[in-house]
């Protein structure tokens, strides 16, 4: 209780509605005025570009087809699918834990309220055994890192989207009249943007073509597995990241075994452990709470 000794036991009770009634209301706040940036240009391709459907392998300087054949091989691409496989093996096992791990906490739960339960029992065990089986993750230790002076010349200062390996086509910036797809109701922050006369213009640009960093980092492909906290406390990430990626919201895509842009950077994530303190009427309860972050720096 020492370290408890300035919590406060107001917030235990809901304030009254008269009190309430006459708090004032918060000041408005002054809302910045900004012009709407201007879009990005679209891309276009190299005069030297390559006719046909782009292989991912084309992009990188050192691609070369064998003699007879019609894939084109990179040192460089397969260095990337290598870690990627690698990264995408240890999520797999990551999930799988995590999966088994469930279906252990939910027999030993029910364990609790059926006492002698020699079936429970034993299904107890073998969830156990199960879980122990499975393979441990083994992330790439490594980080890739490939600059544009090891793409194609004509590849270069471009963003390619490799949805699909065998076809690679330029990636055009989004706009409000081509916006990326996503749960945000546009027409909403439109018709309220008009009513309040908001002057943020940026804000709204973001809401209607998407958000753009901007960002002035090199252009450059950069693979990093995600941090320890992530792997300790994969489950809270898990649940994160299948919310953002769940179908018609599109905060995030969900991830493949190989690079979706060339070049591309992945985010690596962390889970940051918060401790809290909440009053109960049995006393002062711990409670610890998960936050996934990201370095985007």
């Amino acid at each position: 209780m020492e370290a408890l000794r300035f919590a406060s036991r107001r917030r235990r009770e809901s304030e009254s509605q008269a009190v309430l009634a006459e708090e004032p209301l918060p000041p408005p706040f002054d809302v910045p005025r900004t012009d709407p940036p201007k879009d990005r240009p679209r891309q276009l391709l190299h005069p030297e570009t390559p006719d046909g459907p782009i292989q991912q392998a084309q992009l990188f300087l050192d691609a070369a087809r064998p003699a007879g054949s019609t894939l084109w091989k990179s040192a460089d691409l397969d260095i990337i699918n290598s870690w990627t496989r690698r990264a995408s093996a240890a999520i797999r096992a990551f999930i799988a834990i995590d999966d088994a791990e469930k279906i252990l906490e939910d027999l030993e739960s029910r364990a609790e309220t059926a006492v002698g339960n020699l079936l429970l029992k034993a299904r107890i065990a073998a969830a156990r055994r199960a879980l122990k089986a499975l393979p441990k993750p083994d992330p790439p230790p490594d980080v890739v890192e490939i600059g544009q002076d090891r793409l194609a010349v004509w590849a270069r200062d471009r963003i390619w989207l490799c949805v699909d390996p065998s076809d690679c086509v330029l990636e055009q910036p989004s706009t409000p009249e081509r916006p990326v797809p996503c749960e945000v109701n546009r027409e909403f922050f439109v018709r309220w943007g008009k009513t309040l006369g908001w002057t943020d213009h940026v804000m709204i640009h973001g809401v209607l073509a998407g958000v753009d960093s901007r960002a002035d980092c090199d252009k450059a492909i950069v693979l990093r597995f995600h941090h320890k906290g992530l792997v300790r406390n994969f489950r809270p990430a898990r649940v994160s990241i299948e919310e953002d990626a769940a179908p018609g919201r599109g905060w995030i895509s969900p991830g493949t075994p190989h690079m979706q842009y060339i070049p591309g950077r992945l985010i690596a994530r962390n889970v940051a452990e918060q401790t809290k303190w909440k009053l109960t009427d049995a006393g002062p309860k711990r409670v610890i709470r998960y936050r996934v972050t990201t370095d985007e720096r």
